[in-house]
């Protein structure tokens, strides 16, 4: 039995399904772009038109990339989900007219209702379908879900998860707990609708405030910070460097002068 190569199984999957949902939702259309993971309390992903360049010759590539910090406490749609998302921004920059940076217009909304997810500012039904903070949910029976659901027939599903999140300074008996409770997330099935059900996790994390260890010399300043739910926008103040997850949203709270994109 073969050795499992980490890098290996998370970017063919990553690129499997940016591949599915280029054929299948933008025609092909969409450029190759380079899918990348940077861990970034800020966001749960982001395009960033011609980022990357080649050494050989004067071409660019875009980047989209996804957050495996969030990998972890989301359910397995939301890594897709977020890869959507972020490929309706590159969709509307190659073909269409994007707005400011950051700002979710009715050009790019229509077009994410129409692949199978509904933008809403608050991440629930009836909310505001364009802004700067916008987050979206899974229409039930859209495109989006049907071909997630292939891709889960398919073993394209990326199990592999940031684990700063059981930080050093959680006991052993509720790292070993959260953790258990993350891989049911991750090995629970489709779980489309995250409106309904939770699980303990949301529980759990709702009590506890995560926070990573600072660098060697970090003179951070000592002031409180705001931060805002992405999707309910309700909004706690702490000290800076927090990582703080929403009880009701299982989305991390983000610095109020941060954009989401």
């Amino acid at each position: 039995m073969s050795a499992v190569i980490p890098t290996e199984e998370i970017y063919i999957k990553l690129q499997k399904a940016f591949q599915r949902f280029n054929d299948e939702l933008f025609d092909g259309k969409l450029s190759n772009c380079v899918i990348t993971l940077r861990a970034n309390k800020k966001t749960a992903g982001y395009f960033y038109k011609n980022r990357f360049g080649t050494k050989e010759n004067d071409t660019l590539c875009h980047e989209i990339a996804l957050n495996p910090e969030w990998f972890g406490i989301t359910e397995n749609i939301d890594i897709y989900q977020t890869l959507l998302h972020e490929m309706t921004h590159q969709f509307q920059y190659e073909y269409g007219t994007p707005s400011r940076n950051g700002y979710h217009n009715q050009e790019w909304a229509d077009k994410l209702e129409s692949l199978g997810l509904m933008p809403s500012h608050n991440g629930r039904p009836n909310g505001k379908k364009t802004g700067q903070n916008m987050s979206d949910y899974v229409i039930p029976g859209g495109r989006l879900e049907e071909i997630y659901k292939s891709l889960v027939s398919e073993d394209c599903i990326v199990t592999w998860y940031d684990r700063i999140i059981l930080s050093s300074n959680l006991s052993e008996p509720l790292k070993e707990s959260l953790e258990q409770q993350i891989k049911h997330i991750q090995q629970s099935g489709i779980g489309v609708d995250k409106l309904q059900e939770k699980t303990e996790i949301v529980k759990t994390l709702s009590k506890i405030e995560i926070i990573k260890a600072k660098p060697p010399g970090d003179n951070s300043e000592k002031n409180k910070k705001k931060y805002t739910c992405p999707d309910c926008r309700n909004n706690v103040w702490g000290k800076p460097n927090m990582n703080i997850v929403c009880g009701d949203c299982l989305k991390r709270f983000i610095l109020q002068d941060l954009i989401y994109n």
